[in-house]
């Protein structure tokens, strides 16, 4: 199930990024960039490398203080571009939102939302938490596709 969501979250950078390069002015492409890394900071969060065989620089890079310094890094860029045309990409975002794409990105925020209640407060079986996970994980695919065919189509400026 892990490896399902981050397929889906890494199919949904993919759309994003092809988003971006499709973006016709400044605020949408940082929208999209923010999107990207919304979806990337969860990606790096759920997967935990350190029980994969992978190279251990990987281990290294995703965990800890060294991903949390370029992760947040990243965070620092997105704010710095944000704060370049603040206006702009907020009405850029406003108009996403109510978007088809948006209204299921908050619907995957609330089954994300639901699965770390779930594990953390009230310890649910694995499965419980896992099924709601691969849920949010479907709809933040589904919400990067739409955003994609939404970008090709028309766009905010």
């Amino acid at each position: 199930m892990e490896s399902f969501e981050a397929l889906c979250l890494l199919v949904g950078i993919l759309l994003l990024g092809g988003a971006i390069h499709s973006a016709a002015g400044a605020p949408q492409r940082i929208l999209l960039f923010g999107l990207t890394l919304f979806y990337l900071t969860v990606l790096v969060l759920e997967v935990d490398t350190r029980n994969m065989s992978v190279p251990v620089w990987v281990v290294r890079i995703s965990n800890g203080t060294i991903r949390n310094l370029w992760l947040g890094g990243l965070w620092v860029i997105a704010a710095a571009l944000f704060l370049r045309q603040p206006r702009p990409v907020l009405s850029c975002f406003f108009s996403w939102l109510p978007s088809a794409a948006g209204r299921i990105m908050l619907c995957s925020g609330l089954f994300w939302g639901a699965a770390l209640i779930a594990e953390k407060q009230f310890h649910v079986s694995f499965f419980v938490e896992e099924l709601l996970e691969c849920n949010a994980a479907l709809l933040t695919v589904q919400s990067a596709w739409l955003t994609f065919r939404q970008v090709r189509h028309d766009s905010c400026q």
